[in-house]
């Protein structure tokens, strides 16, 4: 934990620094997502070389499956909020999913409520000469698609805004393909969220369990040729 905190630190400073220049989003986001994995695997190759050290073990085996026991312990504890943001990512999609339905089921106004599906109704109106505010308008078309009475908004659409039914039709037509579209990224995202998140997750599980495997031996074997005890036995007699 302590050369985690101290990797961790390393790269937000480093970080820190290339966020000066012209770094995008995406390359900083790369950037830390790299230097964590390389963090937690580092720290976990420390951490189980030194527990195996301290513990004495002289078997590789033993002192590998120490160091899976450290990892597992140490991934618990760092990782929790990437788990955290894995289910909250999962949420995400199942509540993109079953938007339409809870809109309507919770009625007109909450389903307004959403500033992206309000801004999509009042730009489209942006250029038409409506009778009432277009929040008003915007309200009565949402609340007559979504109890199905499409030919009931075409006509209201036709009224607020002066024009024919068939070019009512025509915007109407337009508001369902922008709300499709942004319902449709947002499950791309949602789904390119979760697949990024577990493929960094199982990453770090894999590497981190080879690292522990590998720190684990070296100490034991160290303990092997160099014991600590053996160490400490000398010094105190060379004291008396």
């Amino acid at each position: 934990m302590l050369t985690m905190l101290g990797l961790l630190g390393l790269g937000m400073a480093m970080g820190g620094i290339g966020m000066d220049e012209d770094t995008t989003a995406q390359s900083a986001g790369m950037f830390s997502g790299i230097w964590f994995m390389a963090a937690s695997v580092i720290s976990i190759f420390m951490g189980s070389y030194y527990s195996a050290r301290v513990a004495s073990f002289r078997i590789a085996r033993v002192g590998s499956a120490q160091g899976i026991l450290i990892a597992t312990l140490f991934l618990g504890f760092f990782l929790y909020q990437t788990i955290m943001g894995l289910g909250a990512a999962g949420r995400a999609a199942g509540t993109v999913v079953g938007a339409s339905a809870k809109m309507i089921g919770a009625g007109t106004e909450k389903a307004m409520q959403s500033p992206v599906i309000s801004e999509m109704f009042e730009d489209r109106m942006a250029d038409l000469n409506l009778r009432s505010e277009p929040r008003v308008v915007a309200m009565g078309l949402a609340n007559r698609l979504m109890r199905g009475n499409t030919e009931g908004a075409k006509n209201y659409l036709a009224l607020q805004a002066g024009i024919t039914p068939a070019e009512a039709d025509v915007r109407l037509n337009q508001y369902r393909a922008d709300i499709n579209q942004y319902m449709d990224d947002a499950k791309i995202a949602a789904g390119r969220a979760i697949r990024t998140t577990g493929w960094s997750l199982f990453s770090i599980v894999v590497l981190s369990v080879f690292a522990a495997i590998g720190g684990g031996m070296l100490g034991s074997r160290a303990n092997l040729h160099s014991p600590i005890v053996r160490r400490t036995a000398a010094l105190r007699a060379h004291a008396v």
